[in-house]
């Protein structure tokens, strides 16, 4: 408990530390998380979304991370519209992100390019309930039930306005990648006022194919992320029937060494129907196992759990069948957009 003492004066005093953006490793469970373009993207019109990440859990101190968003195709606007909150619990520093998203959609029949744009609110603030002061220890250590006669610092929250841009890309129903931005404003997270500390640019690259066989589905991806000097990248590959998706994936964080992580994921899918015209409900488990100086046997890994339920609304409004108003005169037979 002491070493958030420490981190709590290095904040005070005006040392600049930039704040990182959590990873999942189910990234296609939260996707208006990973780029604002996919909002209005799902196979049926109308998707919610919840995913939970509890990050090395035998570690001292809570990290925990929770991502919901609703997205809605709405053909009048040529798109898709999103709402996400995320929430993040990191000791004694809490984060609260509040944004709405558009994404604007052009498509043949063969392609279809998206592009989104984000704009919300984010809060970061201190809990002094997770605090040990000096005088709350001893030479025994920490004294139990002592209250500290510490003066509480006035600037303890912080709100800013946060942005973000993103494009998605399709081809038919068997590949996509998207490209995405987050924090593009650079806001100043700084509870003091004369340092500042900038939450840097988040980058995300993802990409996804999807090969048909006998009924069984081949789903291989990678994603690349860079938050200032660090980096991470993910490769892996699922296999998937009507119901049920196993996938393997190893994660190399280039910059936090000892990090790496061999990661299971679990599907359950389709539990409603299956095809065109059926609601979905999808749920999602993840486990990391992590290598390096940070083995599995020290940390315990990271868990998530995950969970989409799509509605159709209206059939016509399907991914198979979607296509805004004159489309047809350039050619388009239908508009590609859930990708499963």
């Amino acid at each position: 408990m002491l070493k958030y003492f420490f981190v709590f004066i290095l904040m005070i005093t005006g040392v600049c530390i930039q704040a990182q953006d959590h990873i999942y490793s189910q990234p296609y469970m939260a996707p208006l998380y990973m780029n604002p373009a996919e909002a209005g993207a799902a196979d049926n019109d109308l998707r919610f979304n919840a995913i939970f990440r509890k990050q090395w859990i035998s570690l001292p101190g809570d990290m925990n991370y929770w991502t919901v968003s609703v997205d809605k195709y709405v053909p009048s606007l040529g798109g898709g519209l999103g709402l996400i909150a995320t929430s993040s619990y990191e000791g004694f520093i809490r984060g609260t992100n509040f944004a709405a998203q558009y994404s604007y959609e052009i498509c043949n029949d063969v392609w279809e390019l998206r592009l989104g744009i984000q704009a919300g609110l984010g809060n970061r603030r201190l809990d002094y309930s997770h605090l040990i002061f000096d005088d709350q220890i001893d030479n025994t250590g920490i004294i139990q039930g002592s209250v500290s006669d510490a003066d509480i610092v006035i600037n303890n929250s912080r709100y800013f306005l946060d942005a973000g841009v993103g494009s998605l890309f399709f081809y038919k129903n068997m590949f996509k990648i998207g490209i995405s931005a987050n924090h593009i404003n650079q806001p100043d997270e700084s509870f003091t006022g004369g340092t500042e500390s900038k939450l840097p640019v988040r980058w995300n690259v993802a990409a996804r194919a999807f090969f048909e066989e006998d009924n069984w589905y081949i789903v291989p991806g990678a994603a690349y992320y860079k938050q200032a000097n660090n980096t991470s990248w993910t490769l892996g590959c699922e296999v998937k029937s009507h119901y049920v998706s196993l996938g393997t994936w190893y994660r190399g964080n280039v910059n936090f060494h000892g990090s790496n992580a061999i990661v299971i994921t679990l599907t359950l899918d389709n539990f409603l129907g299956r095809g065109e015209g059926y609601n979905k409900l999808r749920m999602g488990f993840s486990d990391d196992a992590t290598t390096g100086v940070l083995p599995f046997t020290r940390t315990s890994g990271s868990a998530e759990g995950a969970i989409e339920y799509q509605i159709l609304t209206n059939a016509n409004l399907s991914a198979e069948n979607r296509c805004r108003q004159g489309y047809s005169d350039r050619g388009s037979v239908k508009c590609y957009g859930g990708f499963n």
